[in-house]
């Protein structure tokens, strides 16, 4: 007559590795997921000379090297956010009617960052680029 202990032991112990082993796997799955950024993300706020915030003017983000665009406006509250935006040196412009247009140059986007570029346009017709 067989122990019943030593029947169910075994079973339990298989069991246990076969869920540890598939724990593993599932863990090392979402850790190469993660681990595969490859854009970093820009946002910011456009505002007047006096603070108030600009809505619907036009953002372009502009790739130094590769002249890729990326474009969006900002929303009623005056900020913007451009997502999967590829690594590199950006030229960020601003443009809304009436204002002048707002530059800033050479914004290093990094994979896997968040790099806040904001805007203070000032009204009229002038150019102003940001060193």
């Amino acid at each position: 007559m067989t122990n019943r202990r030593t029947v169910v032991l075994p079973t339990i112990v298989s069991s246990l590795k076969t869920f540890a082993s598939c724990l593993l796997g599932l863990l090392l799955l979402a850790g190469m997921t993660f681990g595969q950024e490859r854009y970093g993300e820009l946002r910011g706020e456009a505002v007047d000379s006096t603070g108030a915030v600009l809505a619907k003017a036009a953002v372009i983000a502009r790739n130094v090297e590769s002249n890729r665009v990326y474009n969006t406006v900002t929303g009623t509250d005056g900020n913007y956010i451009i997502r999967d935006v590829d690594p590199g040196r950006y030229n960020v412009t601003f443009e809304l009617t009436g204002f002048s247009r707002y530059e800033v140059p050479n914004v290093l986007v990094i994979v896997g960052r968040v790099f806040k570029v904001d805007a203070k346009m000032s009204v009229g017709a002038t150019e102003q680029t940001i060193q």
